[in-house]
């Protein structure tokens, strides 16, 4: 018997597998859509008005480029994610000059705001 621990495969086998199956249900699962209304501010579906559409099965290409849309349309939440993870490396490497990072940190982050109200300004101003 076996004692060892369970290794599941890297994240971007899994992923890459959850790309394939929808790609496969693509071919089985039948499209439709439901009609929607306004309500509250929101878009919401109404009930019982589910409708069969045409089926649009996804090819070889959607395996490949399906992945690469997906990073680029999550590209913001990853760069959160990354700095976050090195934020704190980044402290312990500056630990001499910690009374420092924050005001330098704020003073580069209002820089680059300082670089995006100009632009801002001539779209709403009467220039």
């Amino acid at each position: 018997m076996r004692t060892g621990k369970i290794r599941l495969p890297h994240t971007l086998v899994l992923i890459y597998a959850m790309v394939i199956l929808t790609v496969v249900a693509t071919w089985i699962v039948p499209g439709g859509q439901y009609q929607r209304v306004e309500k509250d501010g929101r878009t919401v579906p109404v009930a019982g008005t589910f409708a069969l559409t045409n089926r649009n099965p996804q090819g070889l290409g959607a395996l490949f480029i399906s992945p690469v849309k997906g990073f680029i349309d999550a590209a913001a939440i990853i760069a959160v994610v990354v700095v976050m993870r090195y934020a704190g490396r980044v402290q312990l490497r500056w630990e001499k000059w910690a009374k420092w990072l924050l005001p330098l940190v704020v003073i580069w982050v209002i820089f680059g705001l300082l670089t995006l109200i100009p632009p801002v300004l001539m779209r709403w101003g009467p220039f």
